[in-house]
């Protein structure tokens, strides 16, 4: 039998009808295994539900280079994986926002790919764009949410500090992927072919 990279897909691709290209699977793995070491490292403070850290950014950039279903994966593996490590308790709001964070960037480079006819991933806009729904939708919405059901305290007590903290990392994100993408978009036209 004749090895060829270029026809081999994973099992996963096989079962569940969506392919998903080894190189994409083990680039996802690296990036989900970044995240987690990063979220280690992240600052816990105000009864643990309030991290400060960059651990998303590894599943922003798998989303946007392989799209919303590997980024929606790696979201969810690297939130299980997370917390095994940590040894915090597991809460499935918070499982869901790590889906989402891996979803929300792949729709928006698709959108602009598709509807805008932009070629480029890594682009201004799109990180922009990624990194205001996610700070919108996930931290300050549902984040906020989970944390009050799990704390206690009324959603709108938690929210303004969580605004200003998520809003800084949403900044800090952008400035990240902004600073990377000439490497990414490189990366992703040399190594990847997408």
């Amino acid at each position: 039998m004749v090895h060829n990279p270029k026809t081999q897909k994973s099992e996963i691709s096989k079962s569940s009808g969506t392919r998903l290209p080894i190189k994409t699977l083990v680039t996802s793995a690296l990036l989900v295994s970044m995240s987690v070491v990063i979220g280690q490292l992240s600052m816990i403070f105000a009864n643990h539900t309030l991290r400060i850290g960059i651990a998303r950014i590894p599943i922003v950039i798998a989303s946007m280079l392989f799209g919303p279903f590997a980024g929606a994966l790696a979201g969810f593996i690297q939130d299980i994986v997370g917390v095994m490590l940590i040894g915090m308790g597991f809460h499935p709001g918070f499982t869901i926002s790590a889906v989402l964070v891996g979803m929300i960037p792949g729709m928006v480079v698709w959108f602009t790919r598709s509807k805008l006819g932009k070629k480029k991933t890594f682009t201004l806009f799109n990180a922009t764009v990624a990194t205001a729904l996610i700070f919108l939708l996930v931290n300050l919405t549902l984040d906020t949410y989970w944390a009050s059901t799990i704390l206690g305290d009324a959603y709108l007590v938690l929210l303004p500090l969580r605004a200003v903290i998520y809003g800084l990392i949403a900044v800090i994100t952008t400035v990240v992927i902004l600073t990377l993408s000439g490497v990414l978009e490189s990366f992703k036209e040399k190594t990847l072919k997408l």
